[in-house]
C-alpha cells in the first residue's frame, strides 16, 4: 500500500490527492493545483484561485489584465499624481475606497475584460444601497475612471453597457426636493456663531458664512493665505487647486489675532491657521490601520446642531442674489463650465465686485455692526 504524502507543514490548506495533486474540496467540489512534488507552486496557484472559486467564480488563468491588477495600477498612477500636487490624499482615499468594493465585489483575478454590461449593473445596484443620489453619483463616476484605465494599461476597453451610469438629473431634482433647503437662515447662524466657545470654531463658522468655506477649505488655510491687514484672504481650493480671493470680515480678525496669539504662548510653530488642542489639523487621516479620515470641524460643529458644510451652500445661495456670477465663483473656487465664454475672457475681477457680494451677505446675516 502506497504510503499517503504528508503536508509540508500542519496548516498546509491543501490534501494530496490519489492521482498524484494537490487538492482542495471547495463548494462541494475537489480542485486540483498542482504535483505533489512542488508543493510551493500548488499553494501559490491555489492562493491565486481561491477568492474566486469560493465565490463560485471561473479563475483568471489567460494572462488578461485581472480587476485586482488594474485596480493596483491605477492607484499606483495616482499616487504618483498626488507627489506631484495633482491630486489630493483624500481623493486618492476615494478611489481606494471604490477599489476596494469593485475587487471585493469582483474578485481579484477575474478578467477585467470579462465583465459585461449585466456585471456592472448589478455593481451599480449594489453601490446604490443605502446611499442617496448624490453620493451614488460619486461612486459610479470613480468606477468609470478606475475602469476606463484599462485601454490606457492593455488593448481591451470596459464593456459597461447603458445602465452603468449616474442617477438621471430627474431624479436628483426629486431628491433635492425632497431634502428640502439646505440653507441656515440669518437667526440660525447668529445662533451658531454664539453658541460656539471656541475661538477658532467661531472663526471657521464666519468664514464659512462670508468666505464660503467647507470643513477642507478651514483645515488646510496658510497664514501665508492671509492679509489681515487689508481683510482678504487667498486661499485656493483644497479641492481644485483653483485659485481664490475674498474679503474677511471684521469680526474674523480678533479671532484668527486670538489664534495667532495662543500659538506664540505656547510655541506652537505651524503654516496652519487652525489646530486641534492635540495641535493635530481639522481634517486629517487617522494614525495606523486603514486608511481613514478625522473630521474635526464636523465633530466641533455638531455639538451645537450645525451641518458645518450647509454654510458652503447658503453662502452661495445668498450671494447669487447680488447676480454677478463669475464674482461668485472667485469666492467658491468655482471652475466655470467649458460653454461660459465670459469666464475665459473675464480676465480679472475688481476687488469692488467682491466687496458687494461680502457686503450683501453680511447684510443678510444681520451682523453688521454687532
Amino acid at each position: 500500500m502506497t504510503e499517503k504524502p504528508a503536508k509540508p507543514y500542519p496548516d498546509f490548506p491543501l490534501f494530496p490527492h490519489r492521482n498524484g495533486q494537490w487538492a482542495k474540496t471547495i463548494r462541494g467540489k475537489h480542485h486540483y493545483f498542482g504535483v505533489i512534488a512542488d508543493w510551493e507552486s500548488a499553494l501559490n496557484l491555489y492562493l491565486d484561485d481561491r477568492d474566486d472559486l469560493y465565490a463560485g467564480r471561473t479563475p483568471n488563468r489567460s494572462g488578461d489584465v485581472s480587476v485586482s491588477e488594474l485596480t493596483n495600477r491605477f492607484l499606483g498612477v495616482k499616487k504618483s499624481a498626488i507627489e506631484s500636487g495633482e491630486l489630493s490624499q483624500r481623493t486618492w482615499k476615494e478611489y481606494s475606497d471604490v477599489c476596494d468594493v469593485v475587487i471585493k465585489f469582483f474578485g481579484r483575478s477575474t478578467p477585467a475584460k470579462s465583465l459585461e454590461p449585466d456585471d456592472f449593473a448589478k455593481l451599480r445596484a449594489h453601490l446604490s444601497l443605502g446611499v442617496v443620489s448624490t453620493t451614488l453619483a460619486n461612486r459610479v463616476r470613480r468606477t468609470r475612471v478606475v475602469f476606463r484605465f484599462l485601454s490606457e494599461i492593455s488593448e481591451d476597453s470596459p464593456n459597461w453597457g447603458k445602465s452603468f451610469r449616474e442617477p438621471s438629473k430627474k431624479l436628483k431634482r426629486k431628491r433635492k426636493a425632497e431634502k428640502g433647503d439646505l440653507s441656515y437662515s440669518p437667526t440660525e447662524i447668529r445662533a451658531f456663531i454664539e453658541a460656539s466657545a471656541n475661538p477658532q470654531m467661531k472663526a471657521m463658522i464666519y468664514l464659512g458664512i462670508s468666505c464660503g468655506f467647507g470643513n477642507m477649505d478651514c483645515a488646510t488655510l496658510l497664514w501665508s493665505d492671509l492679509d489681515l491687514t487689508n481683510r482678504w484672504h487667498y486661499h485656493a481650493r483644497p479641492k481644485t487647486f483653483v485659485p481664490r480671493r475674498a474679503r474677511i470680515w471684521p469680526e474674523v480678525i480678533p479671532l484668527l489675532e486670538q489664534t495667532a496669539a495662543r500659538y506664540k504662548r505656547l510655541e506652537i510653530e505651524s503654516p496652519l491657521v487652525f489646530l486641534t488642542r492635540y495641535r493635530k489639523p481639522w481634517v486629517r487621516q487617522s494614525e495606523g490601520g486603514k486608511e481613514s479620515w478625522i473630521d474635526s470641524v464636523a465633530q466641533e460643529a455638531n455639538k451645537i446642531g450645525l451641518e458645518f458644510y450647509r454654510l458652503r451652500r447658503t453662502f452661495r445661495t445668498v450671494a447669487d442674489e447680488v447676480q454677478d456670477t463669475l464674482a461668485a465663483r472667485l469666492i467658491m473656487g468655482h471652475t466655470a463650465p467649458d460653454r461660459d465664454m465670459d469666464a475665459t475672457y473675464v480676465q480679472s475681477i475688481s476687488d469692488g465686485r467682491l466687496d458687494a457680494i461680502s457686503d450683501h451677505v453680511r447684510n443678510w446675516t444681520g451682523l453688521t455692526g454687532q
